[in-house]
């Protein structure tokens, strides 16, 4: 019998963490209060339709024999980005628009946050290879260190079909989600899924979140079916508490 995943979905308590400008696309509850209960209700109400083990809303990170627990009863669940169409294009389509409409200042903002370097006085127009040369090799090793920057662009400059990729791109590409995203049609995404649980190894995926609950209610009625009749995913729950999801 096939090792069976796990699934999860991490969210943190406000919008823009998930995607910068995810608002803008469809399936995206405009004007749904993140502050409120039902919100999330709703959410957990979808992961339950799919028999999600669990939502996990942002904590800390706990230590395992703080509460008695073995290290070979802790699970890995690896964290990636699922982008869903019903064809290869529109799944390409979906991200790009997921890309699109992410503000440029608003994913400059993002990424000055995480590698601590003021990006708003770098022109948005500059490539990121203009950037790294006027401003030297220390900034650059900084950034290669804390981002991955190099890898980036190489990354960037495959989807813009070679060509130099300027701050801007390199911020909506950011601020759209810097986890692994696994594109194409439901069949394709849980194929892929299939592919890294086997290889990789671990018990399963904690689901990066781009828009809500659109695309949680894509990958539960596309591809979560496709993986319960490949006996990969559970079809109902065996238990009702979370032990009993991740045995």
């Amino acid at each position: 019998m096939a090792k069976k995943m796990h699934f999860a979905v991490i969210l943190l308590h406000c919008p823009m963490h998930h995607s910068v400008g995810s608002w803008r696309l469809s399936r995206s509850l405009v004007g749904y209060h993140y502050a409120r209960p039902p919100f999330w209700q709703d959410v957990a109400r979808i992961l339950e339709r799919g028999k999600f083990d669990m939502l996990f809303l942002a904590d800390g990170i706990g230590v395992s024999d703080r509460y008695g627990r073995q290290p070979n009863e802790l699970k890995v669940l690896w964290g990636l980005m699922p982008i869903v169409g019903e064809t290869e294009d529109a799944a390409k389509a979906k991200e790009r628009a997921l890309i699109e409409a992410v503000p440029p200042l608003g994913g400059i903002t993002q990424l000055s946050t995480h590698i601590g370097y003021d990006l708003s006085r770098v022109p948005l127009a500059a490539t990121l290879e203009e950037f790294a040369a006027e401003n030297g090799q220390g900034l650059l090793q900084m950034l290669s260190q804390g981002l991955g920057i190099q890898g980036l662009a190489k990354m960037l400059m495959k989807e813009n079909m070679g060509k130099a990729v300027t701050v801007a791109e390199a911020a909506q590409f950011y601020g759209s989600g810097i986890g692994p995203k696994i594109v194409g049609t439901p069949t394709q995404v849980a194929t892929q899924l299939e592919d890294i649980f086997d290889e990789v190894g671990g018990d399963g995926f904690m689901l990066i979140t781009h828009y809500l609950p659109g695309c949680l209610e894509e990958f539960v009625e596309m591809v979560v079916p496709i993986l319960q009749q490949r006996g990969r995913f559970r079809k109902d729950y065996e238990g009702t508490m979370l032990r009993e999801h991740l045995r």
